[in-house]
């Protein structure tokens, strides 16, 4: 992460907030060598991009790959990682179809 130095390494800190925000601040604080608490008020993680379940459906409540495939393909490819390991292949074609107005078989 640009801005933390090497002689931080090892040291806590703690991230106010599960959001999208702490939560990628965390990930990129842990990944420079820092041992990182997050704190949220709420039940679960993620914030804004928080998720609702009723009667067996799934609502996304903020931001998701479906809305912001840059975002979320750039956050995984520093940590050496595709989406398609978290949201499965199918989902990441089909977003990257409708996001880019490109079809795919």
């Amino acid at each position: 992460m640009a801005g933390v130095s090497n002689a931080a390494a090892g040291e806590s800190v703690v991230v106010v907030g599960g959001g999208v925000g702490g939560l990628s601040a965390a990930c990129h604080l842990a990944d420079a060598g820092l041992d990182v608490t997050v704190v949220e008020k709420n039940e679960q993680l993620g914030g804004r991009a928080s998720r609702l379940s009723r009667d067996g459906f799934r609502f996304d409540m903020g931001p998701s790959w479906y809305l912001m495939p840059d975002v979320f393909e750039r956050f995984f490819g520093h940590f050496d990682r595709e989406p398609g390991d978290y949201y499965g292949s199918s989902s990441t074609r089909t977003a990257r179809a409708c996001a880019t107005g490109s079809t795919w078989t």
